[in-house]
């Protein structure tokens, strides 16, 4: 009795040494990141002396697929200055919005006299793997620029069997840029969001480039972690269970196969409790999910193999 309970501490005391370690684990990865995310984490804005004719560009971001490796991102445009008629609040020119780095080039049309559409595009991540959740990484790029057309002429009004006159082309070289400011909601639930505005944008005030970096948050880093030790928790217990009985030399209860067998088919569920989890075959798999299922296989061979070689059939 006395020999089981000191096995039953040490159990214990690994036990509770893993799940400190899986703890300092993830708080280290955090700390790791935490210079990177104090100094970006506030929605920063360019320098205060710009153009006070400019464009203010509020970039939100909406959603995240790693699998696809998708980001979706929502602009609002904020005309300021003389480029807002201050009747109305609308445009007091037509502006166009050019966004190079989405899945295709993009254009939007903002008409002058019109409310500002709030164009939602797409950007595909250039570095990124799914498949190393939970420390899996994606970055991206987010490129924008406004340009501030020439006013068009009227188009001449035609009779009622005139075609539609076409609209004019635009000259080149009467598209002025304009000067940008913006404002960037690096928010993903799940996802911890950094940024940097790249070299090229620092140095014009009329294109905006932002370098994105996705990483999991802290809390799915950590609920992930635990849910890894749990396995190897539970798959080590029920392996002890199943030498124990190996070792006992008597037949093991139809209980202990029931629990054995239950836990089989709860690992899958238990492992797919983890936040945004990709498909079967990502790091923490590697690290828990395979090794776990195959130790309770094990455990539950070592069982059903000694329930039938001691099972003794009542005598009729």
């Amino acid at each position: 009795m006395r020999l089981r309970l000191i096995r039953f501490k040490k159990l214990i005391s690994a036990f509770g040494l893993v799940t400190l370690l899986t703890w300092a684990l993830t708080i280290g990865l955090h700390y790791g990141q935490m210079p990177i995310v104090v100094a970006q984490s506030p929605a920063p804005e360019q320098a205060a002396d710009v153009d006070p004719n400019h464009v203010k560009i509020e970039i939100s971001l909406l959603g995240f697929d790693p699998i696809k490796g998708e980001l979706d991102a929502r602009m609002v445009l904020f005309p300021m200055g003389d480029l807002i008629d201050q009747k109305n609040g609308f445009p007091s020119a037509d502006l166009q919005l050019t966004d190079i780095e989405s899945i295709a080039k993009q254009q939007f049309d903002i008409k002058k006299g019109k409310p500002p559409e709030s164009p939602v595009t797409k950007y595909i991540t250039i570095e990124g793997d799914a498949f190393s959740y939970p420390l899996d990484e994606y970055k991206t790029t987010i490129g924008l620029y406004v340009d501030k057309l020439p006013p068009q002429p009227e188009a001449p009004k035609g009779g009622a069997t005139d075609k539609p006159a076409a609209p004019p082309a635009v000259n080149e070289a009467d598209v002025e840029a304009v000067p940008l400011e913006y404002e960037f909601s690096p928010n993903l639930a799940g996802f911890n969001v950094t940024f940097n505005e790249t070299k090229e944008s620092k140095e014009s005030d009329d294109y905006l480039e932002l370098d994105v970096t996705i990483t999991r948050s802290l809390p799915v880093i950590f609920f992930s972690s635990v849910v890894m030790v749990i396995m190897w928790a539970l798959s080590l217990i029920i392996l002890l269970i199943s030498i124990t009985i190996l070792r006992s030399g008597r037949m093991p209860e139809t209980g202990a196969l029931g629990f054995m067998g239950a836990l089989l088919f709860a690992f899958p569920a238990i492992r797919n409790a983890q936040p945004n989890v990709p498909p079967v075959g990502t790091l923490s798999d590697f690290l828990s999910f395979f090794w776990t299922e195959a130790i309770v296989v094990i455990a539950l061979v070592i069982t059903g193999a000694c329930w039938l070689r001691r099972y003794n059939p009542p005598a009729k």
